[in-house]
């Protein structure tokens, strides 16, 4: 497992020159998201501590729905953490 640091996960993140998701989705186990890198577990560990919120959709009358991630909330997430000292 790589170790990276918030500041190089949020600089990658702008390097990119395609226009950027407004959401994605949680990965699935044992794989990493497309745009910052970061493991389900990862996720979740930042909704339960009230970092970011996420956004689920369900159809009416289904009992599965989907999970996304708003791109925007994430990055403003990890600028947040890199100034409180957390992206050494």
């Amino acid at each position: 497992m790589e170790n990276t640091s918030f500041k190089e996960v949020v600089e990658a993140s702008r390097s990119v020159q395609m226009a950027q998701p407004e959401f994605i989705r949680i990965p699935r186990p044992k794989e990493r998201d497309p745009v910052f890198g970061q493991s389900r577990a990862f996720w979740y560990k930042a909704e339960a501590n009230g970092h970011i919120c996420f956004k689920r959709f369900r159809m009416s009358g289904q009992r599965n729905g989907i999970t996304v991630i708003p791109v925007s909330e994430a990055r403003e997430m990890f600028q947040i953490l890199i100034e409180a000292g957390g992206g050494n």
